[in-house]
């Protein structure tokens, strides 16, 4: 799971962070499960919900709380953000494997379909901009890392 993290506080300047799950260490994982006081996995689905405490945990291991990363996350360390003021925003991979699920569901109505597909298909264009892939999600081998 991959996500651009963009945090823009009110009266500052927006900052901009790539989280990749498969990144983090084991120990930083427990950190982070410490602070949210739940599983890995919980935190994961938390940050996708936009649950408040799970995205400032996130913001606390992105190392906004202005100290060494490896420090265990306190949530007194990390401000007091405005939900506006934060965007998760998925990765291309992500998106790709949403568009393979909408397109091969059974029993979804048509006309929700299709604009599921739309937008998704939106989306993974608009990430794919930003991590420099074609815009085709069916092909793997367009990168350009």
């Amino acid at each position: 799971m991959s996500y651009r993290v963009e945090y823009k506080p009110k009266n500052g300047e927006l900052q901009t962070w790539q989280f990749d799950a498969a990144d983090v260490t084991s120990e930083e994982a427990e950190q982070i499960e410490t602070a949210y006081d739940g599983t890995w996995g919980e935190f994961l689905a938390a940050v996708e919900q936009g649950r408040p405490r799970a995205r400032r945990v996130l913001l606390g291991h992105l190392g906004i709380r202005g100290h060494e990363p490896t420090r265990p996350i306190r949530l007194d360390e990390v401000p007091n953000v405005r939900m506006g003021e934060i965007q998760v925003h998925p990765g291309s991979q992500e998106i790709a494997a949403a568009i393979e699920r909408v397109e091969h569901a059974v029993g979804m109505d048509a006309d929700r379909q299709a604009r599921l597909l739309a937008q998704l298909r939106a989306d993974y264009s608009a990430a794919a901009a930003v991590e420099g892939i074609d815009t085709d999600p069916k092909d793997e081998t367009s990168r350009t890392e």
